[in-house]
């Protein structure tokens, strides 16, 4: 990781200077229902957003719906290391059982 500090910190430098923070965002969107899409990013943010006052163990959760279009529903609050740990054990459980039901499906594999 030590040669990314100088382009992390120049990151840092550059969001600072605008008024925003960079924090790690991620995204969750099932836009049309059928399939959903994850991605996690490092974004700058205003220092008024509500992500950026984060700091250690504090997570927060911004639902976009229908019903807060115009001002997202925001959770906050302290994350232990052992509930992340179990909740991540538990969706990969999940996602593993889910893959392993869509491969019995679609049969055994064709080799050419």
């Amino acid at each position: 990781m030590a040669p990314h500090d100088a382009a992390m910190a120049e990151r840092v430098r550059a969001a600072a200077a605008s008024g925003c923070v960079l924090r790690y965002v991620a995204a969750l969107q099932n836009g049309d229902g059928t399939k959903a899409r994850a991605a996690l990013r490092l974004v700058e943010l205003p220092v008024v957003h509500p992500f950026a006052s984060l700091s250690g163990s504090s997570i927060s959760v911004a639902f976009h719906t229908q019903e807060h279009a115009e001002q997202p529903l925001v959770i906050s609050g302290q994350i232990s290391l052992t509930s992340c740990v179990n909740a991540l054990y538990s969706d990969l459980i999940r996602l593993a059982r889910t893959l392993d039901t869509r491969a019995r499906d679609r049969g055994p594999a064709r080799t050419m």
